[in-house]
C-alpha cells in the first residue's frame, strides 16, 4: 500500500452517532430549499420580460403594396443586430399597420414577409422613445412564392413531435471544433469525458450521418471525427427497428440516435484535416513504464467525402497523451470478466465526479474506414472495418465503508495497478435491396474481434471501525483473453395489396466463443500484526466455451382506417451455451486440478412470444398499446455432478405508448414497457469464483427471472420567437425477484457473495433543463436539474438490509452572445447525495461536491486566438475526511496559417499538474472512493491542415 492510500486511511471518518448525524438534517432541509429555489428561478425566468425592465418601447409602421394598397396579415419581425436573434413579431392588421411592443434599446433589422411578395428587410434603430417607421412596400414576387421563414439561420432548434432538431448555426463553436464540441453547446445535452452523450436523461446508441450509419454503431467516431462547421442540423429521435419503420407500428425496440445532416458545402467535394502535435513531459513518479516517457506526441488524419449517393471516410490516430478518440478498441460484446458483482456489485453509481477521461496513460494506434453508396432510395450497401490498438497502465487509490452486519462495518484501503494491451478488428455491414414496390430485403452484420492482455496488481486492508485490521490480500493475476462475436440480422419486408397489408419475417442469428487463460498469485493474512495467519495462492485457470442464439420472428399487420394498424407476430428464441473452467494449484511439482474451483455448465434457454399491437396514428398524435405472452424454458446440465436445471414460467408483458404534438412549441410522449431478465450462466452456477480470496463469489443454480415494470415520460417546451426552452423528464422502472446479492462474512472480514431472487427494488430519475437568452446582458442562461432515487435489498449474514439512495444534480452554465471578439462560458455543477441502510443506520451517508468550470477564447485579429480551460473539482471531506480536490488548467495560443487551412498551435496542458480521475460513488452497502492517477503536465506544438474546401464556422 502506498503512503498516500495509508494516510487517507488514518483520516477517514468514522461512523456517526445519531446526535452527530442529525446535522444532515440542516443539509437535507437544504437539498428540499434547492429544488425550491431551481422552481422559483425557472419560474422567474420563464416570466416575459417586462418593458421596465428591458427599456422596451413600441415601433409602428404600416405595410402596402407598390400601389400604396395596405397589406392585411403581412408577418413583421424584430431581429436584434449584430446576431439577428429574433426580439418581437406582429401581423398586420386590416388597414396594414403594425405595433411591436416592449423592443429594447437597440439596433434591428426590421423584416416584412408575406406570400406572393419579396421579403424587405429595413434597418432601423431604437433610442429612448417609441419609434414611427415610413410605410414598408412590398413588390409582387414574379418567380414563385419566397418560402416563410424568419431568418431560419438562427432559429436554435425546431421541436416536432418525433424528432428535436437543433440548427448548428446558431451554436457557435472555436475554429477546428469537433461534433463532439457542439453537442456541449446544446441544451438538454450532456457529453462526458469518454464521450457518453446524454439527451434528456438517455444515452445516446447511434450517431447517423444523412442517415446513414457511420462506422457501425460507436458513436464518438463521427462526433469525434468530423468537424463541426460541417454539420447544418443535429437531430435527436428513437430510432425504430426495420420491421417497426416499414409497419409504422412501434415494437419496443428503439434506440436513441442523433443524426448529422451536413452542409451542403460539406456534401461536395471531399474535406478533412490532417494534424500533428509533439512536445515534451514531466517524468510523473510512478513504476509504470508509459508514465516516465518523455516525449509526447499525437497523430491524426480524417478524410471524407459525402454527396447524394455515396459516403467514404478514412480516420487514424496515434498518440500516447491518454486521447483515445473513440470509444472502439475494449472487448467485443459477450466479453466476460470474474466474478460479476462481488460486494456491492450491483452498484448503483450516484454523485460521481471525474477530472477527465478514465484515467492512467495511454497509448494509441486506430485506423478505420467507412463506405457506403446509394444504387436508389431504397437499394443500398454501407459497411466500415475498424482497427485498434490500446495499451494502458494505471494505478488507482480505492478507499470503501462497507456494512457487514447490523453492529459491523469495515473500512477498505485498496491501491492497485491495472496493465492493458486490446488489439481489436471490427467489421460492419448493412445492405438493403428492394425487388419491387413494397418488397424488400434487408442485411445486417457484424464480426468483433479482440485479444487482450492485462495484468492487475492489488494490495487490499480491511479494517474495522477501531482500525485494527481484520485482513489483508495481495493479489497479481496475469489474464490472455480471446474473443469472438459475429451477428447477422436478416429482414424481407413485403406489403400484401394496396390496402397495405403486410407480412414481415426476420432471422437472426449470433454466436460468442470467449476464451481465456490466467495466473493467479496471492498471499492473503488475517489476525494481528503480533499474530498473523498467512495463506498463499498460486493458480492456472483456463476458461472457454460459446454461445449460439437464433430467432425467428413473423409479424403480419392490417390497417383498420382512420391511421388505426393492427400487428399481429409471434417470435421464436433459443439460446445455447456452454462455459468450462479449469483451476490448477501451481504451487507444487506438478499442477493439481482444483476440484471446488472447477466447473462447468451446459444450458439451452428459448421462449415463445406472440401478441398483437394496436396503433393508432395522425400529424399530431400517435398512440399504440399492447399485448405479449412469453413461455420460457430453462435446462441446465451441470458437469461433474448429478444435477441439472431446470425451470418453466409463463409472463404477461403489456405496453403502451403515446406522443402527442401541442403546437409548434411543445410535445409530450409517454410510454410503459414491461420486461424480463433471466439469470445468466455466471450467476446460475453452483462454483465458487477466489479471484479475489476474500471475496469469493459462487452462483445460484434456483434463481428466478427477473420481471420489470418501466415508464418513462418526456414534454418539451421551445418558444421560436423568445428562444426561451424546457426539457422535462422522468423516468420509473419497479422489479420484482430481483438479482440481488446475499454476502455471508466471518469475524475475519472474508464475504463470500451469492446472487438471490430479492422481493422489490425500483428507481426513479426525473429532470429538467431550462434554457433562455438575457438580451440586456447579452447572455445564455441555462439551468438543469436532476433527481435520482433507489430502493433496493440485499442480504448480509441472513439478514435484508435495504439502502436508499438519493442524488440531487444542480448545474449552472452562462455564456454570452454575440462572440465576435471573445467567447466565455462559466458553469457550476452541484451534487447531493444521501444514502441510508436499514441494517446499520451508523453508516448512512450525506455528502455535497461541486465542480466549477471556465472555458473563453480570445480573438485577436482575424487570425490569432487565446484559449483557457479551468475545471476544479471539490470533494466533501466528511466522508473520507480530508480530501484532495483537483484543479486542472489549460492553455493555448493559435495563429491561422496559409490562407487560413492550416493552424499552428502551442498547448499547455495541465498546467497544475493535479490531472486525475476521481469518482465517489454509493451503492447498495458501500460508499466508494476511487482516484486514478492521469498524465501530468505537458506541452504541444501542433500543426493542423485543413484538406479540401470546407470552411471554418468563425464567430460573428
Amino acid at each position: 500500500m502506498n503512503s498516500h492510500a495509508r494516510a487517507r486511511l488514518g483520516s477517514i471518518r468514522r461512523p456517526r452517532s445519531r446526535v452527530a448525524r442529525s446535522g444532515f438534517a440542516v443539509a437535507a432541509r437544504l437539498i428540499a430549499a434547492t429544488a425550491w429555489v431551481v422552481a422559483a428561478a425557472t419560474g422567474a425566468l420563464l416570466a416575459p420580460q417586462t418593458a421596465s425592465a428591458q427599456e422596451g418601447w413600441e415601433v409602428r409602421g404600416s405595410v402596402t403594396d407598390s400601389a400604396g394598397l395596405a397589406l392585411e396579415r403581412a408577418m413583421v419581425v424584430a431581429l436584434a443586430l449584430p446576431d439577428s436573434t429574433l426580439t418581437a413579431y406582429t401581423i398586420t392588421n386590416e388597414e396594414g399597420a403594425f405595433t411591436l411592443r416592449n423592443v429594447p434599446a437597440g439596433d434591428y433589422l426590421l423584416q416584412v414577409q408575406l406570400v406572393s411578395f419579396a421579403t424587405l428587410r429595413t434597418p432601423f434603430t431604437v433610442t429612448n422613445g417609441d419609434v414611427n417607421l415610413d410605410a414598408s412596400t412590398l413588390d409582387v414576387l414574379v418567380y414563385g412564392m419566397e418560402p416563410l421563414v424568419v431568418d431560419v439561420d438562427h432559429v436554435p432548434f425546431r421541436n416536432l413531435r418525433d424528432t428535436l432538431s437543433f440548427n448548428a448555426a446558431a451554436f457557435e463553436t472555436r475554429p477546428n471544433a469537433t461534433v463532439e464540441d457542439l453537442l456541449r453547446r446544446l441544451p438538454g445535452f450532456e457529453v462526458s469525458d469518454d464521450g457518453t452523450i446524454e439527451v434528456q436523461g438517455e444515452v445516446v446508441e447511434q450517431v447517423l450521418v444523412e442517415g446513414r450509419e457511420f462506422f457501425g454503431n460507436d458513436p464518438t467516431v463521427a462526433t469525434r471525427g468530423l468537424p463541426a462547421d460541417a454539420v447544418e442540423r443535429v437531430e435527436v429521435f428513437d430510432q425504430e427497428s426495420d420491421m417497426a419503420q416499414f409497419t409504422g407500428i412501434p415494437d419496443g425496440d428503439e434506440r436513441k440516435t442523433l443524426n448529422l445532416e451536413l452542409t451542403d458545402e460539406a456534401q461536395r467535394g471531399y474535406f478533412g484535416e490532417v494534424q500533428s502535435a509533439l512536445g515534451p513531459s514531466e517524468r510523473v513518479p510512478s513504476g509504470l513504464s508509459q508514465a516516465d516517457q518523455r516525449v509526447r506526441y499525437d497523430e491524426q488524419l480524417g478524410i471524407n467525402r459525402f454527396s447524394s449517393s455515396s459516403q467514404l471516410a478514412v480516420i487514424g490516430s496515434l498518440n500516447n497523451v491518454s486521447r483515445a478518440r473513440f470509444s472502439i478498441g475494449g472487448p467485443a460484446g459477450g466479453a466476460r470478466s470474474g466474478a460479476a458483482g462481488g460486494a456491492g456489485g450491483a452498484a448503483a453509481a450516484r454523485g460521481a465526479a471525474q477530472a477527465g477521461g478514465a484515467g492512467g496513460f495511454t497509448q494509441s494506434g486506430i485506423l478505420g474506414v467507412n463506405g457506403s453508396y446509394q444504387f436508389s432510395d431504397d437499394d443500398w450497401i454501407r459497411g466500415s472495418y475498424f482497427f485498434s490498438d490500446v495499451a494502458t497502465e494505471r494505478e488507482t487509490d480505492r478507499l470503501q465503508q462497507q456494512l457487514l452486519g447490523s453492529s459491523v462495518a469495515s473500512t477498505i484501503t485498496n491501491a492497485g495497478s491495472n496493465v492493458s494491451d486490446i488489439r481489436a478488428h471490427r467489421l460492419d455491414l448493412n445492405a438493403q435491396r428492394r425487388f419491387s414496390d413494397g418488397n424488400q430485403l434487408r442485411l445486417r452484420a457484424a464480426l468483433n474481434s479482440n485479444s487482450t492482455n492485462t495484468t492487475d496488481a492489488t494490495d487490499r486492508l480491511t479494517t474495522d471501525p477501531a482500525g485494527l485490521m481484520l485482513n489483508a490480500e495481495t493479489s497479481t493475476t496475469g489474464t490472455d483473453a480471446n474473443n469472438l462475436v459475429g451477428n447477422a440480422n436478416l429482414t424481407w419486408m413485403k406489403r400484401l395489396d394496396d390496402s397495405g397489408r403486410a407480412l414481415i419475417v426476420n432471422l437472426g442469428a449470433n454466436l460468442q466463443e470467449p476464451g481465456e487463460t490466467s495466473i493467479l498469485t496471492s498471499t492473503t493474512q488475517v489476525g494481528t500484526d503480533l499474530d498473523p495467519i498467512t495463506r498463499e495462492i498460486l493458480q492456472s485457470r483456463s476458461e472457454s466455451g460459446w454461445l449460439f442464439t437464433n430467432s425467428q420472428r413473423v409479424s403480419l399487420t392490417q390497417p383498420l382506417g382512420a391511421g388505426r394498424t393492427l400487428e399481429v407476430f409471434g417470435l421464436r428464441r433459443d439460446v445455447r451455451e456452454e462455459e468450462r473452467r479449469d483451476v490448477f494449484d501451481v504451487s507444487g511439482a506438478q499442477p493439481v486440478l482444483v476440484d471446488d474451483l472447477t466447473s462447468g455448465l451446459d444450458q439451452t434457454y428459448g421462449y415463445l412470444r406472440g401478441g398483437l399491437r394496436l396503433s393508432r396514428n395522425s400529424d399530431k398524435a400517435r398512440v399504440v398499446i399492447g399485448l405479449e405472452t412469453q413461455r420460457s424454458d430453462l435446462v441446465g446440465t451441470i458437469d461433474g455432478r448429478d444435477e441439472s436445471i431446470e425451470n418453466g414460467y409463463t409472463q404477461f408483458l403489456p405496453s403502451a405508448e403515446l406522443r402527442l404534438q401541442m403546437g409548434e412549441s411543445q410535445n409530450l410522449s409517454a410510454r410503459y414497457v414491461t420486461s424480463t431478465r433471466e439469470p445468466s450462466m455466471q450467476e446460475l452456477q453452483p462454483f465458487a469464483d477466489n479471484t479475489s480470496p476474500t471475496n469469493v463469489y459462487v452462483g445460484n443454480p434456483d434463481l428466478q427471472p427477473e420481471y420489470t415494470h418501466g415508464l418513462q415520460a418526456d414534454w418539451r417546451y421551445f418558444d421560436g420567437f423568445s428562444f426561451v426552452n424546457l426539457f422535462t423528464f422522468a423516468r420509473f422502472s419497479h422489479t420484482s425477484d430481483d438479482i440481488v446479492s446475499a454476502r455471508t462474512i466471518d469475524g475475519r472480514g472474508f464475504q463470500t457473495v451469492q446472487p438471490v431472487n430479492a422481493g422489490e427494488t425500483w428507481t426513479a430519475t426525473a429532470g429538467i433543463n431550462f434554457g433562455r437568452p438575457i438580451r440586456p446582458l447579452g447572455t445564455d442562461v441555462s439551468i438543469d436539474y436532476r433527481l435520482d432515487v433507489s430502493h433496493g435489498p440485499e442480504f448480509v449474514n441472513g439478514l435484508e438490509n435495504r439502502s436508499r439512495i438519493l442524488g440531487n444534480s444542480l448545474s449552472f452554465q452562462v455564456q454570452n452572445r454575440e462572440k465576435t471578439h471573445f467567447d466565455v462560458v462559466a458553469s457550476a455543477r452541484f451534487g447531493f447525495n444521501d444514502v441510508a441502510y436499514s441494517l446499520n443506520d451508523e453508516l448512512d451517508q450525506s455528502y455535497v461536491n461541486a465542480t466549477y468550470g471556465l472555458r473563453s477564447t480570445l480573438f485577436v485579429g482575424l487570425d490569432w486566438t487565446l484559449g483557457g480551460d479551468w475545471r476544479y473539482q471539490r470533494y466533501d471531506p466528511d466522508v473520507f475526511g480530508d480530501a484532495e480536490n483537483v484543479s486542472i488548467l489549460d492553455f493555448s495560443i493559435s495563429r491561422f496559417v496559409l490562407g487560413q487551412k492550416g493552424s499552428i498551435e502551442l498547448a499547455a496542458m495541465d498546467l497544475l499538474n493535479e490531472s486525475q480521475v476521481v469518482n465517489l460513488a454509493s451503492s447498495v452497502d458501500a460508499i466508494t472512493e476511487t482516484r486514478t492517477q492521469a498524465l501530468g503536465r505537458y506541452l504541444l506544438i501542433r500543426f493542423n491542415y485543413r484538406l479540401g474546401n470546407l470552411g471554418g464556422r468563425r464567430p460573428r
